[in-house]
């Protein structure tokens, strides 16, 4: 180092001058040449777009299509690619056509350029856009599409693996952005997600009434063999009985026994501790009347000793249209010498006035990801919700408003049995009604399902609390309604949920006494 560069207009630096320090830096350059685009085809067989993914024909969009790279330095989307409650999920992964090595992003986003926004409309859930993928996903994993239209995110549809394929579907597309901005001439760029779902379904023997140990990490443990559920309810005196709604499970329930807390002699002690014994009844959720399956209740508990006039304490604890099943059990079948109390969490008593599975969750989706719910989501209920929206025909037809289900439910003699009603009063932040915010995300996804003025109601998303209320008059003892802090995905999570079941647990063993 005799020599130093100097920009100064002076002689070479005296010997005592020169700098004996190195200084050095690597940069590391990514030149992404794009793939060549192709056209989508309407008719005949798929087109390759590269890397094994496959663009099946369709009748009436038109578009240049190729697979591309996410970056998080373009001006069209930056920082918004993915929506918030995605990026804290860090247990997701994007899900990507090329693997990702060195500098290299990968291939992990669909680009349409050139679309014609007239032919966008034509792709719907009856006509929907579908990628082949040559790859599989991990067993219980689900690809959730997301566009983003310059100013709300849009769930699109759900892949999922179907022999050694991946087949992702898109029910919907967005309007094209430029610059990160609605345009005639800008480009639609679809994100996929790794979403954990488990598929609704016969995937086990169901109606099941299992025994249940909650661990004190929240691990849930069931025991379905009925002798040894038929053991441990004879040696039980104080029984609780978990009953899931049309979208969720058991296992998502029970761990609140251990979250929530109750004064027990003075001391703070987890709400399971009230109880001997712990049961849960999961059953198919999507195609078998709600008669039927408080029938096979009755017959399951029956099986197990708990019959009529049994002589136990009997709470059961029922989310959504699990307590129109008890109601059933209670008030037409026998089960008011069965059950001693029931509590019902975001009951749609009154009837909900979203017509499919399919539109409820796509509905309930983009609320969440749009960050438009006033209370946080676990990541559990992303599955949940993805899980719905794969169920494309299956109509909520008994829990309609005036079904003649809920008209017979109504007729039922009072079976002296006391209720407790949670309703949650918290759904969507007040200004994305003031804005009409939410009113133009139902617009987008092209959902006429639900009647907007529900949203102006209070409500908990999933029914309003007028709904979740009604029981018929005149009933003795009178049920205990409250409204809670929280809404329909998180009554089992939420802290003022937690704390509201811990309430009418305490109540329910008042009455008991």
């Amino acid at each position: 180092m005799l020599r130093v560069q100097s920009r100064a207009f002076s002689a070479v630096a005296e010997e005592e001058e020169l700098c004996d320090d190195w200084v050095s830096s690597q940069v590391a350059v990514t030149t992404v040449r794009p793939l060549e685009t192709v056209t989508v085809p309407n008719a005949g067989s798929g087109i390759s777009l590269g890397s094994g993914v496959t663009l099946q024909p369709h009748p009436g969009l038109k578009a240049q299509a190729r697979l591309t790279t996410v970056t998080q330095s373009s001006r069209d989307l930056g920082s918004l690619i993915f929506p918030p409650l995605l990026k804290e999920a860090s247990a997701m992964q994007p899900f990507q056509f090329t693997t990702s090595r060195g500098s290299d992003p990968g291939l992990s986003a669909l680009e349409l350029n050139q679309v014609d926004a007239a032919t966008i409309a034509t792709v719907t859930p009856q006509n929907p856009l579908q990628l082949r993928v040559d790859t599989k996903l991990d067993e219980g994993e689900r690809v959730l599409a997301i566009a983003h239209d310059g100013e709300l995110f849009l769930p699109l549809g759900v892949g999922q693996t179907k022999g050694d394929q991946t087949e992702i579907t898109l029910d919907r597309l967005p309007d094209a952005v430029s610059r990160g901005e609605r345009s005639i001439t800008g480009a639609i760029r679809i994100f996929f997600q790794k979403v954990v779902s488990e598929k609704l379904g016969l995937e086990f023997p169901y109606p099941i009434l299992s025994a249940v140990t909650v661990t004190s990490d929240g691990a849930v443990e069931y025991e379905r063999e009925p002798a040894k559920v038929k053991e441990q309810v004879a040696n039980a005196r104080r029984i609780v009985l978990y009953i899931h709604g049309i979208v969720g499970d058991t296992e998502s329930m029970v761990p609140s026994l251990q979250s929530a807390k109750i004064t027990i002699d003075g001391q703070q002690q987890p709400l399971g501790d009230r109880y001997d014994l712990i049961l849960a009844f999961d059953y198919e959720s999507l195609n078998i009347s709600i008669e039927t399956h408080a029938r096979s209740l009755k017959q399951r508990l029956a099986a197990v000793g708990l019959d009529a006039n049994h002589g136990k304490m009997l709470h059961i604890v029922a989310h959504s249209m699990g307590g129109l099943i008890s109601r059933w059990l209670i008030e037409r079948e026998g089960g008011n010498a069965i059950a001693t109390h029931l509590i019902m969490l975001g009951t749609p008593n009154g009837g909900s006035p979203w017509p499919t599975v399919q539109a409820w969750g796509t509905a309930a989706l983009a609320i969440g990801l749009n960050s438009l719910a006033t209370v946080a989501w676990p990541v559990k209920v992303l599955g949940s919700l993805v899980a719905a929206i794969e169920t494309i025909d299956i109509t909520l037809d008994q829990m309609q408003p005036g079904s003649e289900f809920l008209k017979s439910l109504a007729s039922s003699p009072d079976p002296h049995i006391p209720y407790t009603i949670l309703a949650g009063n918290t759904s969507i932040i007040p200004a994305a009604i003031d804005s009409n915010r939410l009113i133009r995300l139902m617009q987008k996804l092209r959902s006429d399902a639900v009647a907007l003025p529900f949203f102006g109601q209070i409500n908990d998303i999933a029914a309003t609390v007028h709904s979740i209320q009604q029981i018929p008059e005149g009933r003795s003892p009178l049920p205990q309604v409250q409204e809670v802090g929280c809404d329909h995905l998180v009554y089992f999570s939420n802290s003022e949920g937690l704390q509201a079941l811990s309430a009418a647990v305490t109540q329910a063993f008042s009455n008991n006494q």
